[in-house]
C-alpha cells in the first residue's frame, strides 16, 4: 500500500526534487559502513567525547572547503541557491553518526572517541572517492528532508520557531534548521500560515505530502528504514548485564544448537554476542570441548571481568568486524543473539573467514512477541496510546515474521546447508533495555518509531524505562514468566 501511495504521489505531483539521493545511491552509501544524524540524533552530549566533537567539526569543514565548490553544488543540488555552511553541515551529520555507528558495532553502546571518528573519516573519505561528494550530500537530504517533512506532518501544524530551533530533532547537536526549511520551502513542500502570537506556522502543501510518500518508499526500498530502526533503538536502549535465561538449564532449542554445531571434545569454538549474563552457557559450551578443546568469547564492550569468565573460556577484547585470529582457526561459531551483533554484514563476513570450511555457524534472533501478555500491559501503556493516534495496531504476537533474519543473512554470505529452527527462548530476568530489544521488530515500536520525531520517541522511551523497571521486578520475582518466539539458524563454511 505504502508502494502504491509513494508512485501515485509522484505521478500526481511529479519526479523528486534532484537533491535527493537515488534508492542506488543510499544502498551504496549503507555498504559503505556510512550513516547519517536523524537516527542517532538527539543522542546525550556526554555519549560524544569533547575531542571527538571537535574531530568532527574540523573534519566536516576541511571536506566541505574542499569538495564544495560552484560545479560541485549545482551537479548535487539542481540549483545554486544553497548557503556555503550546508555541506558543512550535511558532512558533520554523516561522520558523526557514522563515528557512534563505528562505536556501537565496536563495543556495543554508543560512547565516541577520536579513534571512532578516525574510523567513520575513512569510509567518509572511501565513499567519496567512489560515489563522489555530490551522492553523500544528496543521501543526506534525502534523510533529513524525510525527518522534517514527517515532523511537520506529525505535528501539523508546527510552529516555524520550534522547527528551525532543531530541539524537536537535534538537541544535541547546536544548529538550527533553517538550510532545511530553505530546502523544503524551495521544493515547494512547505506553506506558512499564521500562528498564535504573531508567529507562523509549518504545513506540508499537497506536493510536500507527496515527496513524504515517495521518500519513505525510497528509502524503504534501499533498506535504509531498516537501519534506521536498528539504530533507533540503539540510540533508546543500552542494555547492560543481567542474569542469564541459561543460568541453569538450557532451553531445549539450545541443546539443539550445540549438538547441530558439533560442540564437543576438542572442538575450537568461536562464541560472539553473549553479555556477562550468559556464564551459563560459557560454561556448558566449555565443559563440552574439554581440555582438548578450546572455547574464545569475543568482547568488544569491557563488560566481562576476569572474576565472572568461566574456566575454560578465553576472552577475546576485540572487534566483531576485526577478529584476531588466523583464516580458519575455528571449528564452529555461535552468536545467541545475532541481531545485536552491530554491523551484521561485516561481523559475518569475518565470521565466515576465520571459521575452517565445512565448520558450522549458529545465529539466534529473536522472532516475535507476545503484545498481549499480561506482564508487559502496564510497561506498553504509553506506545498503546501513540499508536492508537497513529492508527498502528498493539496486539498479538509481533516480530520480524517474514522479514530478513539470522537464516537470510547466512544465505546472503554464501554459508551452506542451511537449517532454520524455531522455539520459545525465556527472557530471563530482564531490564527495561532488555525488554526494549525484545520489543525491536516488533511492528508496532517500528511503525510508531518511524513516525515521530525524537522529542516524541524520547519522552515515549522515558515513559516505558520508567514502567519497565516494575514489570521487570514482577518478571525477576516469578509474578510472571516471559519468552520470546526464537529462531536459530545453523549453516556450514563452504
Amino acid at each position: 500500500m505504502e508502494a502504491a501511495r509513494g508512485a501515485a504521489a509522484v505521478a500526481e505531483h511529479g519526479a523528486l526534487p534532484a537533491y535527493i539521493a537515488s534508492a542506488a545511491e543510499v544502498r551504496a552509501f549503507l555498504a559503505a559502513g556510512l550513516a547519517v544524524d536523524p537516527p542517532f540524533s538527539g543522542l546525550a552530549e556526554e555519549r560524544f567525547a569533547l575531542d571527538a566533537q571537535e574531530a568532527v567539526a574540523a573534519a566536516s569543514g576541511d571536506l566541505a572547503e574542499e569538495h564544495w565548490h560552484g560545479a560541485t553544488l549545482v551537479a548535487a543540488l539542481g540549483f545554486a541557491a544553497v548557503p556555503e555552511a550546508f555541506a558543512r553541515s550535511a558532512v558533520g551529520d554523516v561522520l558523526g553518526a557514522t563515528a557512534a555507528g563505528v562505536a556501537y558495532a565496536a563495543a556495543g553502546r554508543i560512547d565516541v572517541g577520536p579513534e571512532a571518528v578516525d574510523a567513520a573519516l575513512e569510509r567518509v573519505q572511501g565513499f567519496i572517492a567512489s560515489a563522489g561528494f555530490g551522492a553523500l550530500v544528496r543521501v543526506q537530504a534525502a534523510a533529513t528532508t524525510f525527518e522534517d517533512l514527517q515532523a511537520i506532518a506529525f505535528y501539523d501544524p508546527m510552529e516555524e520557531q520550534v522547527f528551525l530551533s532543531g530541539l524537536w530533532h537535534r538537541p544535541w547537536a547546536g544548529r538550527h534548521l533553517h538550510d532545511d526549511l530553505l530546502l523544503a520551502a524551495a521544493a515547494g513542500a512547505v506553506r506558512l500560515r499564521p500562528g498564535a502570537d504573531g508567529g507562523r506556522q509549518l504545513v506540508l502543501s499537497a506536493r510536500g505530502h507527496a515527496a513524504l510518500a515517495a521518500i519513505r518508499l525510497r528509502l524503504e526500498a534501499s533498506g535504509y528504514l531498516t537501519e534506521r530502526h536498528r539504530r533507533l533503538v540503539a540510540a533508546h536502549a543500552r542494555p547492560e548485564p543481567a542474569p542469564s535465561p541459561w543460568e541453569s538449564d538450557l532451553p531445549e532449542v539450545w541443546e539443539e544448537l550445540l549438538a547441530a554445531v558439533g560442540v564437543g571434545p576438542g572442538v575450537r569454538v568461536l562464541i560472539c554476542g553473549v553479555a556477562p549474563g550468559g556464564a551459563g552457557l560459557l560454561a556448558e559450551v566449555a565443559r563440552r570441548v574439554g581440555a582438548e578443546g578450546e572455547v574464545l568469547l569475543v568482547e568488544p564492550a569491557g563488560a566481562w571481568t576476569r572474576a565472572a569468565v568461566p574456566a575454560g573460556v578465553r576472552v577475546l577484547h576485540a572487534r566483531l568486524d576485526a577478529l584476531p585470529l588466523a583464516d580458519g582457526a575455528v571449528d564452529a561459531c555461535l552468536a545467541p543473539h545475532f541481531l545485536h551483533l552491530g554491523e551484521h554484514d561485516r561481523a559475518l563476513a569475518e565470521v565466515r573467514r576465520v571459521v575452517r570450511r565445512g565448520g558450522r555457524v549458529a545465529l539466534g534472533a529473536p522472532r516475535s512477541v507476545d503484545l498481549d501478555h499480561a506482564a508487559l500491559q502496564p510497561w506498553l501503556e504509553p506506545l498503546r496510546a501513540l499508536a492508537a493516534r497513529l492508527d498502528v495496531p498493539v496486539s498479538g504476537r509481533q516480530g520480524p515474521e517474514g522479514r530478513a533474519g539470522a537464516g537470510e543473512a547466512l544465505e546472503r554470505h554464501g554459508f551452506h546447508g542451511l537449517e532454520v529452527r524455531t522455539g520459545m527462548l525465556p527472557l530471563g530476568a530482564p531490564s527495561h533495555d532488555a525488554l526494549l530489544h525484545a520489543l525491536h521488530d516488533a511492528e508496532v515500536l517500528r511503525e510508531v518509531f518511524a513516525r515521530i520525531p525524537w522529542r516524541e520517541r524520547h519522552a515515549l522511551v522515558q515513559q516505558m524505562r520508567t514502567r519497565g523497571e516494575a514489570v521487570a521486578e514482577a518478571l525477576r520475582c516469578g509474578v510472571h514468566a516471559l519468552a520470546v518466539s526464537g529462531e536459530i539458524a545453523v549453516a556450514s563454511v563452504p
